[in-house]
């Protein structure tokens, strides 16, 4: 079981990170799949939208799938959840996208893709 966040009120920073897990993975790690569209901003580039951010992609067995704040949580709480099976850096970026309101958070591509994967298919096939 997932603990839950410490802070019943999601903070703004912590908005922020999720939005910045879900452009790193549309943008730095989607290979196994086409960008149908794609929205991570209110107002086409500079002010990101915390809450309504959304793509569709289609895999590469040809399945659509919308990918919004639900899916990219989806996907960490199930990265969350079976954290002992990957490296320590990436248990650890697990951890800090979780529970962490740092706007500092490490990780990279392949943690989003991890996440990625895990929110749209429901586990990882790709990778």
């Amino acid at each position: 079981m997932v603990p839950q966040r410490r802070d019943k009120q999601v903070s703004a920073e912590h908005d922020q990170i999720i939005n910045d897990l879900f452009t790193t993975a549309i943008e730095a790690s989607l290979y196994w799949g086409t960008l149908d569209s794609y929205r991570w901003s209110t107002d086409g580039g500079t002010t990101p939208d915390l809450r309504g951010f959304r793509a569709v992609i289609t895999d590469d067995e040809g399945t659509t799938h919308e990918v919004n704040r639900t899916t990219i949580l989806r996907g960490l709480r199930l990265a969350y959840e079976h954290r002992a099976a990957y490296t320590p850096y990436i248990r650890k970026a697990l951890t800090d996208l979780t529970f962490s309101n740092d706007d500092e958070v490490d990780f990279d591509a392949d943690v989003a893709d991890i996440v990625l994967q895990l929110g749209v298919l429901g586990k990882v096939i790709y990778g």
